[in-house]
């Protein structure tokens, strides 16, 4: 092989030979000296965390060599394993030796030096792309090494001579060598890099965890003085009905205040918080079958549109809706009895919200509380909230309660502010204006304290006040001000006495203490600081509160005026920032929309250009100034960086959209025709492969349709949604678009449909868009086609409560044959559309269905009525309607004894979701308040299940009033289950206390023998058990027994320590279930007041044979350790069960490695056999428990017995056992004695002993 190589790659693998061979072990000896091998071990240990920081925070050691330093198991760490690169890097950082990267100096002949030369050409030979060396470089690096190598071990000279003469025989196991060196490197790169991505990873979630308590934290604090408003009425009963609110108003009217109000009191219904600002936020946290509410503040902006914030809005419109609709299928499961899982609270600001920008927003099915008209706060409610803040005699003085939208924020404001003057309330913005400029004159440190606030655009970091750049601010300001400096000590000073009057302090950060407050102190503090403020403030500041003086709008309020002769100063920093890739607070401000200040901005940019080289690159999110003026239609701005930037005309944003794509799909009518002369391909898709058409059509655009259509745009291109062009039109609704692709010339479709079986029939009924479906039935388009789940255009209709487009499709049915709606049509799980309907209760829709027959009785394949599904959501008014029909005419009667195939009720569903007022409804109608399911469960049953507090109150109240509502306590279901067990088990405090104040008893049992603290044991629920033995301090009779045992003997300690939550079953005590299940700060409970931690079940078993049998490794090590506390709570490990178990065998029988080493630790036998003469080896082997019968045979003791190990792992078929037996010398034939050197003789497990089978 030696024959057939080049000489520069023989150079090469002698070089390589050398290095890798020979050097290591003359390195070897210098570390052996340093590191002695006996002193190896302990030497690593005691530095393991500075070799751990060394490994995963600096990436100096790889991971592979890190297992060699710290290797798992038995096995012996010795220095034969190191490569050259971990021994040189543990002699550099532990010893004096200054070994360096570079090749040191010719002259310098140090240990130190020599070392630092192998390590040099190791890693060039190691990381050479080529090898190959050519015969000059051959000697050099020959001789370099080789010297180096005989003046730290002369006797190697032997060695390195016969290398350089001999042919080379080994070539295959050098190259293989250095390939797996690279390729370990590249790994270990690779998983160096997760590993810090995954840390980086945890530590966001961490952060963004602890940000979210404290943010909840100020919430419940503020909520403190929360007035209930009409509002809040209204927007608790629309979140009932659909997914969303947006609450809009001014600032200060009480937007947050209320969107907060409402999120905590669904927190007290088991959903959970999620402050966000964007939707990556929602996509990070949502979670399927997870009841959560997403508040979203200031949706898109908190001044004026925000307007990039408002496009990631749009673009992310469709997939949120894939995303939220996805949860929504299992609306059509009988089985689902919860209610939505997802909602969705967003403020806005008024001016907001009506700009013809705001994102649709269609995803979150979004009902309007606006606090600006409907939902106005009235005069009555205005002096309520007055009165939680302010004493009655100041709320009498104020002259007009009703003079500002923001007066809840003047009454917060009014409290806190030093001066109480009553005139705050008739002019406000003008006493806090003066104020703040007052301060310039009174207190220069809190003078700096709000303009630096100003300056970090609402947002100052604690944290900022030490570094250069602020303190250069501040001369900056002081200067521009003719004020004397001051410390920064006393600009912290002022920042905590400005605290609770203008600013509020959050995470170590500064804030305006509202929204509102810093438009105000913005406006009064400008002007004083207007050329730091250009040139200082954060670019959004100026994007979306700046005019220059000449363009101001008067109408917007608090805007900040730039004065002509900062004009120039205010257009450079506009370039400087554009060039910083700033495109959309640049080319997208709210001084963008006027023409003319564009125009003076592109004058600005092209002198600026002819004087200095301006570039202008994409961003991260592929934004360029082109793309930002082509999705905005500034078609002045997209001429100039056509001509200057061209290649930006390519350029992608992450969504695959192009410039003139996006121009598309915005309607930009102007910027379409320009760019189309630059577009290549008309029929580009976007990342999901939607083309450019089918995005103009979803929002509308039909000018624009209408010239990509002229120029042979593809009308059937679908995307990975199977979605078409006219599915997208027929979406959007509009009718004149849905014509002109079904009336010109494009061979459309209309009997596409998308990846859900949807037509375009469905995607118009869906949003109710009755003139779209007239014209798509008129071209023959079937009314009756169902999708992937069985719905039809009506179903879905009537889902989506659209009453004008179901009264239309109803309305066909007196006209031709071929048009009938067939009414009787069911979905996948038989709903119907009065099913449908009555789900989302959309009364309206109801009525309509009623009226043309539909039977309000038909049951779903599961058994449900229309009246269970409007009872499971708690649809009040639906409910009524349906049982009002009860008297009209006969066929329209409502059947309220129907029962669906559980044997549930429309009452058990209403109670198990907690719907009061709909529960008394039905009561009235005389439904029976102790009527039972299948199962034997009662109304009263569900409704603890569901922990329903209010509900279970109300049916206990009922015993106070007329006979035949009484409810019967005493009912217990088919397993002898009482109400009490359910809530038991569920953990419903305020509910068992309920159950408890009426009498129930705590120590009833179930046909099984459990009590309810049974069932608080096997539901883990600490606080429920930690309440029930809390009640044996009280009356003696609430005392709970903790010594009864079920059908089988086991007691609620038994149950606490197999599982770890306090669960009953099979007759255990509360302490079984809970050592079984796990659960120790129960089983801490159950011990402290007096369970016998050795008390066996029926079959002889103890609660430490159930935590063992769980493999319960926390439980088992903190019974065991109770041993070395106080005699009574000793646990006894001799005892067996009725078969002859110990704690061991029913480890081993499971597998639980950790548990088995903590047993044998403590001296348990391993040798121990069981009735029929098992030992723990056998019950490994009997279930093929690789790792542990490994364990066990490393201890390698004798037995007699007729069934061998080796016969259980054959007759299991546990293959990898039986070859770990044949390793050690097992004969299947034969007994032997196998000696495998364990470490102490009583410790020898025994591998012949048969059973006595």
């Amino acid at each position: 092989m030696a024959t057939s190589l080049s000489q520069e790659d023989i150079n090469f693998l002698r070089l390589a030979g050398l290095l890798i061979r020979v050097a290591p072990r003359v390195v070897r000896r210098k570390f052996d000296y340093e590191f002695h091998p006996k002193q190896l071990k302990q030497f690593l240990s005691k530095n393991r965390r500075k070799i751990y920081d060394l490994t995963f925070e600096k990436g100096v050691i790889t991971l592979v060599q890190y297992d060699l330093l710290y290797p798992k198991g038995s096995s012996k760490v010795s220095s034969d394993m190191f490569d050259v690169s971990l021994m040189v890097c543990l002699l550099r950082h532990f010893t004096d030796l200054t070994i360096q990267d570079s090749l040191p100096m010719e002259t310098i002949h140090t240990e130190a030096a020599d070392i630092s030369r192998i390590k040099f050409y190791r890693n060039s030979i190691v990381h050479s792309d080529s090898g190959k060396v050519n015969e000059n470089k051959f000697s050099e690096i020959w001789k370099c090494v080789a010297e180096a190598i005989l003046r730290l071990a002369p006797d190697i000279k032997p060695e390195i001579d016969a290398l350089t003469s001999s042919s080379l025989t080994n070539v295959t196991d050098i190259t293989d060598f250095l390939r797996l060196e690279k390729q370990l490197e590249k790994t270990n790169q690779h998983m160096v890099t997760i590993n810090r991505k995954l840390e980086t990873l945890e530590i966001e979630k961490n952060n963004i965890t602890e940000i979210q308590l404290r943010t909840l934290k100020e919430w419940r604090n503020t909520d403190k003085k929360y007035i209930h408003t009409s509002a809040t009425t209204f927007i608790q009963q629309s979140l009932n009905q659909t997914t969303g609110v947006i609450i809009t108003g001014s600032p200060g009217c009480g937007k947050s205040a209320v969107a907060h109000h409402i999120a905590l009191e669904l927190e007290k219904e088991k959903y959970e918080i999620i402050p966000c600002d964007d939707p990556s936020e929602i996509f990070k946290h949502f979670t399927k079958n997870k009841f959560q509410v997403f508040v979203i503040d200031d949706v898109c902006g908190k001044f004026a549109l925000h307007q990039h914030k408002a496009e990631t809005w749009e673009q992310n419109d469709c997939k949120l809706s894939m995303l939220i609709e996805s949860c929504n299928q299992n609306d059509d499961n009988d089985e689902n009895d919860s209610k939505s899982v997802h909602k969705f609270i967003i403020t806005c600001r008024e001016n907001i919200y009506v700009n013809e920008a705001f994102p649709k927003l269609t995803c979150f099915s979004l009902v309007q509380c606006s606090f600006s008209t409907e939902y106005k706060i009235t005069p009555e409610e205005r002096r309520t909230i007055a009165l939680s803040y302010l004493p009655e005699k100041t709320v009498n003085d104020i002259e007009n309660i009703c003079l500002y939208d923001f007066f809840p924020l003047l009454c917060s404001l009014y409290c806190t502010n030093l001066n109480q003057d009553h005139r705050f309330f008739i002019d406000p913005v003008e006493i806090i204006g003066n104020e703040i400029i007052e301060m310039k004159k009174r207190s220069t440190s809190s003078f700096l304290c709000i303009s630096l606030l100003v300056l970090k655009n609402n947002k100052f970091s604690i944290d900022e006040l030490r570094s250069e750049d602020v303190k250069q601010l501040v001369k900056a300001i002081c200067w521009d001000c003719k004020i004397e400096p001051v410390s920064i000590v006393s600009i912290l000073n002022s920042f905590e006495c400005l605290k609770g009057v203008y600013i509020t302090k959050s995470d170590d950060f500064y804030t305006a203490i509202h929204d509102k407050m810093f438009d105000i102190i913005s406006e009064a503090i400008a002007p004083s600081i207007m050329k730091c403020l250009i040139e200082h403030v954060d670019i959004a500041f100026l994007a979306n509160r700046t005019y220059i003086s000449s363009f101001t709008q008067n109408s917007v309020p608090f805007v900040i005026q730039i004065p002509q002769e900062f004009e120039s100063q205010f257009l450079q920093r506009q370039i400087k920032d554009a060039m910083k890739g700033q495109y959309w607070e640049v080319f997208g401000s709210i001084q963008t929309e006027n023409e003319a200040y564009r125009k003076l901005l592109l004058l600005f940019l092209k002198k600026q250009d002819a004087c200095q080289q301006i570039s202008f690159d994409f961003d991260k999110d592929g934004n360029t100034p082109l793309y930002v003026s082509s999705h905005l239609g500034y078609i002045d701005f997209v001429e100039y960086f056509v001509v200057n930037y061209p290649y930006h005309i390519q350029v992608k944003d992450k969504e695959g959209r192009s410039p003139f794509y996006v121009a598309c799909e915005k309607g930009r009518i102007a910027v379409v025709r320009y760019l189309m002369k630059y577009n290549e391909d008309i029929n580009a898709g976007n990342a999901d492969e939607t083309t450019a058409l089918s995005a103009t059509c979803q929002n509308g655009h039909t000018e624009v349709a209408q010239l990509l259509l002229d120029n042979k745009a593809d009308i059937n291109i679908n995307n990975i949604n199977n979605q078409n062009t006219l599915y997208f039109a027929c979406l959007s609704g509009n009718v004149k678009l849905v014509k002109l692709l079904l009336t010109g010339d494009y061979n459309v479709d209309v009997k596409s449909r998308d990846a859900f079986g949807q037509t375009g029939l469905h995607a118009a009924c869906q949003n109710g868009h009755t003139e779209t479906v007239n014209t798509l039935i008129e071209f023959g388009m079937d009314v009756n086609k169902k999708d992937k789940n069985g719905r039809t255009p009506l179903n879905v209709g009537c889902r989506h409560g659209c009453y004008d487009t179901v009264k239309y499709l109803l309305d066909l049915n007196g006209q031709a044959l071929n048009s009938r709606v067939n009414t009787t049509v069911k979905n996948d799980k038989g709903w119907s559309a009065l099913h449908a309907a009555c789900y989302k209760g959309h009364i309206e829709v109801v009525k309509l269905l009623i009226d043309v027959g539909i039977n309000p009785n038909d049951t779903t394949d599961s058994g449900s009525t229309p009246l269970h599904k409007a009872c499971q959501k708690g649809h009040y008014e639906t409910v009524k309607f349906l049982l009002d029909l009860n008297g009209q005419e006969f066929n329209s009667r409502v059947d309220t004894t129907i029962k669906d195939k559980g044997g549930r009720s429309a009452l058990h569903l209403a109670c198990q979701n907690g719907h009061k007022e709909v529960i008394k409804l039905l009561i009235d109608v005389g439904m029976n308040i102790n009527d039972t399911t299948n199962s034997g469960s009662t109304p009263l049953h569900h409704a603890s299940f569901g922990g329903q507090y209010e509900t279970v109150k109300f049916l206990l109240d009922l015993n106070g009033q007329e006979f035949n509502s009484r409810v019967d306590t005493t009912i217990k279901d088919n397993k002898g289950w009482s109400a009490l067990d359910v809530a038991c088990f569920k953990g419903h405090i305020k509910v068992i206390k309920l159950l408890i104040d009426v009498g129930m008893n705590i120590n009833d049992t179930t046909n099984r023998g459990s009590t309810p603290l049974y069932m608080a044991c096997l539901g883990g629920h600490y606080e429920t058990v930690k309440f029930l033995l809390d009640l044996n301090g009280q009356e003696f009779n609430s005392r709970v027994d903790t010594t009864i045992k079920d059908k089988e003997g086991w007691s609620a300690l038994h149950l606490a320590c197999q599982n770890g939550h306090k669960e009953t079953k099979r007759g255990w005590s509360a302490l079984h279930l809970a050592c079984q299940n796990g659960h120790k700060e129960v089983i801490k409970l159950l011990i402290d007041v007096g369970m016998n931690i050795n008390d066996p079940t029926n079959n002889g078993s103890t609660p430490l044979h159930h935590a063992c049998f769980g493999g319960q490794y926390e439980t088992v090590k903190f019974l065991l350790d109770l041993n070395g506390q106080e005699f009574n709570s000793r646990v006894d490990t001799t005892i067996k069960d009725k078969e002859g178990w110990s704690a061991l065998h029913s480890a081993c029988q499971n597998g639980h490695k950790e548990v088995i080493k903590l047993l044998i630790d403590v001296g348990m036998n391993h040798n121990d056999t069981t009735n029929r003469g098992s030992t723990p080896l056998h019950k490994a082997c009997q279930n093929g428990h690789y790792d542990k019968v490994k364990y066990l045979c490393k201890y390698n003791a004798k037995r007699r017995q007729r069934m061998s190990a080796f016969h259980l792992a054959c007759l299991n078929g546990h293959k990898e056992v039986l070859k770990l037996f044949i390793d050690v010398g097992m004969n299947s034939d034969d007994t032997t004695n196998i000696d495998l050197n364990g470490p102490e003789l009583n410790n020898r497990v025994y591998t012949t002993i048969k059973d006595k089978g």
